[in-house]
């Protein structure tokens, strides 16, 4: 008959070895001898489980959308205009987050004795049609293709944007003529019909 101190120290291993109550009592009822020894009831302890791994759900990556507006350089062109009978005025131009235009104007004629001199300024406006600036006039003379001169020149300029104006830069008009024509005298209703939206 076992003694009360061999009862505990079996139901002392069946709790530490997460053995179940029921396993204990029997083991309590089986004969236990004098060489009773911890290594014989290592079998009684319960196999491991394998670990379980959850899941994880992916994180969201963040993504910071950017404003959508028109990034400098901003940039403009007119197509060869036909100023007068075989005379001809081309521009392009850069406006720079300096608040600078650089210009490249072409000026040319076909005719043999015949130059002109070519103007050319530029209209700046906000998104509602508003003259926000306009530049100097930009002259530049070509002679008839028969007189001693060039009768075609392409010409680079620059010209400063005040600060305040850079910011609210929309659309652009560029206006060319013959020197002899009658200045443009550009008016918001004017150039209604004529502005291009920089992109």
């Amino acid at each position: 008959m076992k003694t009360m101190r061999e009862i505990a120290f079996i139901f002392s291993l069946a709790a530490l070895s997460s053995v179940s109550l029921s396993s204990a009592n029997a083991l309590a009822k089986a004969p236990l001898s004098d060489s009773f020894k911890v290594s014989e009831v290592v079998s009684l302890q319960p196999t491991p489980q394998r670990p379980v791994f959850r899941k994880q759900e992916p994180v969201p990556h963040k993504v910071t959308v950017a404003q959508s507006v028109a990034s400098f350089p901003l940039t403009g062109s007119s197509t060869e205009e036909e100023v007068g009978r075989e005379q001809y005025m081309q521009t392009n131009i850069t406006i720079s987050n300096t608040g600078r235009i650089d210009g490249v104007t072409a000026t040319r004629t076909t005719r043999k004795t015949n130059g002109f001199v070519g103007v050319v300024e530029v209209i700046l406006t906000d998104k509602d049609g508003n003259i926000l600036f306009i530049t100097p006039q930009q002259r530049f003379a070509v002679e008839g293709r028969f007189i001693p001169g060039p009768s075609k020149r392409t010409d680079r300029w620059q010209v400063d944007i005040p600060a305040e104006v850079l910011n609210q830069v929309s659309g652009y008009v560029i206006a060319q003529r013959n020197s002899n024509a009658p200045s443009f005298n550009a008016t918001a209703e004017k150039i209604r019909d004529l502005i291009k939206i920089f992109l």
